[in-house]
């Protein structure tokens, strides 16, 4: 570990020293404005767009292989816009002397069918790993759900107003008591009060609290 070390400072110091000579920044910015970060961003797309499925990698366009097929780019630019080549082809390129006989690349595709409903989906609607449409993500997804501590039934969140624990209709008809925790219908309560009648005159009976009026 201590070797690697040492051979990594002193190939840094090798490169500062040229870099030094060359009269280039010692140290360089990951948003570098030079010719191989457009390449490397340029690269990146591509090799994106081909794993998500966007584009589908073709034979060559030189010889009809679909060995070891590459993207070229002729303007960095436009990351989107490649010559599909196989290794050897690709170098005969950069030399100046390939002779295309393969066929075409297809163009990008545009849209992508729902696994779904097998619409025809925008390229925008499937980013990422989603490879459904809008709607039929929205019709698919689970809603949330509580269960209600009266009915003991599995519900959605919005018939809980308000952060109970109740839902609606239980609510409605029945509340738990904030002295012996049991849940009663709403008559054994008096008005808005969360004590029960019958622990109300339980209380009244051992002289906690003075009886009402």
């Amino acid at each position: 570990m201590i070797t690697n070390k040492i051979a990594l400072r002193a190939r840094r110091r090798k490169s500062f020293r040229k870099r030094r000579l060359e009269g280039k920044p010692l140290h360089v910015s990951a948003l570098s404005t030079r010719p191989y970060d457009e390449k490397t961003r340029a690269r990146r797309k591509l090799q994106d767009a081909v794993r998500l499925g966007w584009i589908q990698r073709p034979l060559c366009e030189g010889c009809g292989t679909n060995e070891n097929v590459q993207g070229h780019h002729a303007d960095y630019s436009k990351p989107l816009v490649v010559d599909w080549l196989c290794g050897i082809c690709h170098a005969a390129e950069h030399r100046g002397e390939l002779v295309r006989t393969g066929p075409k690349a297809p163009a990008i595709l545009t849209e992508k069918p729902c696994s779904r409903c097998g619409a025809s989906t925008p390229r925008s609607q499937l980013r990422g790993q989603k490879t459904m449409c809008n709607q039929c993500a929205k019709e698919t997804r689970p809603s949330p759900t509580k269960r209600c501590a009266n009915c003991r039934v599995d519900l959605p969140l919005v018939q809980f107003r308000g952060g109970r624990s109740f839902c609606d209709p239980c609510a409605a008809r029945v509340r738990p008591c904030s002295i012996c925790g049991e849940t009663k219908e709403l008559v054994e309560f008096s008005g808005r009060d969360s004590r029960c009648k019958s622990c109300n005159a339980r209380r009244v009976a051992l002289g906690s609290v003075k009886p009402a009026g």
